[in-house]
């Protein structure tokens, strides 16, 4: 109060008709009870923007000025000059810590503020029209309402986590400068804590709410998947689950089947339950070592198991992967099993190949299936087929020998046309890994994939020694058989001059 009745006593403040507080010709910004804000200059003190000058200084100056000045002696300036005090406001007060004049300010912190330091602060405030005027009162309404939805639309529309962070940083950063240089240049109060605190709320509500959903699509996920994948391939898909699309993605991956040689005639001498028992031991050796191998379990169909090896997640080495769970899977199966049934229905034949393939939930409204379709699917369960007609127990194709590269060791066997597909491919056997096949049986493949170069060039009478000879090595060998006949058809009757060496099956 002592501050605006000097303010007055200088003509500097009125009251305006319509009951405004001027200074000069500028209104005093008041709140709804007649509060005044400061703008504060600094800290207090005599290192503060203010002088001081103490009590004894100013005595001092007092009694040389009654001093008659002697001729020709020098002048001792003076430690408190009236012409320090002329046309000025002076406020006096005790500045002594143990006169307890201090008070509470924003610069308390930093050192003790003189109270009368916040006269001479308020009388400079009224006299330079230098007033704290405070921001319209919808500007942090609205900024409470567009932070609050920015958050809220950016969580909604799938930003993620980080993205809604950064939104978040991003927005206080820009109110908390805005506010900043709104006081620095116009001297503008604009409130900083309300749009903070609404930021960070709906901050929180957005990370509440994203726990939750992100925590039931985990649930979900890992319900569906179970089913399918190993935990180590689970645990991968639940920290990479932005990439899954479970309603259909475009994949290139490796498609594996598998069944049991002479299934029908074997179940025909089993009971049913020795016939459930057999298949529940053999379901679970084939499906570990799948799962063991990040392979997708997609579906048992009879004595058959569909595996997919590059989904729902891609896979690099996806076709290494599957030809590793393939060899595995004969060699465990080599062993006496434990349950019903003869030594020889534990043989199985797959059929494998690598390519473009979609996959994702496919059904009906009312119930879906996680699985994969596609021309590349297809092709692998018709070279699961075929291996009987080669008599052997792995057969691939050139797609994926050509993925797995040096790594294991195949042997060619035809140029073929499976049933309901007019391009051939090449087929290939898979033997084993590079380095653990055995030498001879590297030079029955060499001595085979001799007859089958012959072959394709017509010579037949070249290719049917070779193949003889890998016969006589390998008296079990049906696809040199299968080769030695054709070639004696062919020496007995020549093939047609569009002859393309390739072989069409007529069957599954």
């Amino acid at each position: 109060m002592a501050a605006f009745q000097v303010a007055r006593k200088i003509d500097k403040l009125r009251i305006a008709p319509d009951g405004r507080l001027l200074a000069g010709d500028a209104a005093i910004p008041l709140g709804k009870r007649g509060k005044f804000l400061v703008r504060w200059y600094g800290p207090g003190g005599p290192n503060g923007v203010f002088r001081y000058y103490s009590f004894s200084d100013v005595l001092l100056s007092w009694q040389r000025g009654q001093r008659p000045a002697q001729a020709g002696a020098a002048q001792e300036p003076l430690p408190a000059p009236p012409s320090a005090f002329k046309d000025k406001v002076v406020i006096v007060g005790a500045s002594a810590p143990g006169l307890f004049d201090f008070r509470s300010t924003p610069f308390t912190t930093l050192e003790p503020y003189p109270g009368m330091e916040i006269h001479a602060t308020i009388v400079s405030n009224l006299l330079e029209n230098d007033v704290v005027r405070r921001a319209p009162s919808w500007a942090p309404i609205a900024a409470v309402l567009a932070f609050s939805t920015l958050v809220c639309c950016l969580f909604l529309f799938g930003a993620g986590m980080q993205g809604v962070l950064l939104a978040t940083g991003l927005c206080a950063l820009a109110w908390s400068a805005l506010a900043a240089a709104l006081f620095a240049a116009r001297g503008v109060w604009l409130d900083l804590v309300a749009p903070l605190i609404a930021l960070a709320t709906a901050f929180a509500a957005a990370a509440a709410a994203s726990y939750q959903i992100e925590g039931k699509a985990r649930r979900q996920l890992r319900t569906m998947f179970s089913r399918y994948l190993s935990p180590i391939v689970i645990k991968e898909v639940l920290e990479k689950s932005d990439t899954v699309e479970l309603g259909g993605q475009d994949l290139v991956a490796t498609a594996f089947f598998s069944d049991i040689k002479d299934f029908t005639g074997t179940s025909e001498k089993l009971t049913p339950q020795e016939l459930v028992a057999f298949l529940n031991e053999y379901f679970s050796l084939t499906t570990e070592i799948v799962l063991r191998h990040k392979g997708m379990l997609d579906k048992y169909i009879g004595d058959a198991i569909m595996a997919i090896f590059g989904a729902p997640l891609p896979l690099k080495d996806h076709a290494v992967l599957a030809c590793s769970a393939a060899l595995e899977i004969q060699r465990i199966l080599q062993r006496p099993p434990s349950g019903p049934g003869p030594q020889k229905i534990w043989k199985t034949r797959i059929g494998m190949t690598s390519g473009p393939m979609v996959v994702g939930n496919v059904g009906s409204a009312d119930r879906l299936g996680y699985t994969a379709i596609g021309d590349t699917v297809n092709l692998a369960s018709r070279l699961e087929g075929q291996n009987k007609a080669y008599g052997t127990s792995i057969m691939i194709s050139e797609t994926t020998r050509r993925e797995v590269g040096d790594a294991f060791e195949t042997r060619e066997l035809d140029l073929l046309a499976v049933k309901g597909k007019k391009n051939a491919l090449l087929v290939y056997e898979l033997l084993g890994k590079a380095g653990e096949v055995p030498a001879p049986a590297l030079e029955l493949k060499r001595r085979f994939e001799d007859g089958v170069h012959w072959y394709r060039e017509r010579a037949f009478e070249k290719a049917l020694p070779a193949f003889e000879s890998s016969l006589a090595a390998r008296p079990e060998d049906v696809a040199a058989r299968l080769y030695i006949d054709r070639c004696r058809e062919y020496l007995q009757h020549a093939p047609a001059a569009d002859w393309d060496g390739v072989y069409r099956a007529t069957t599954k």
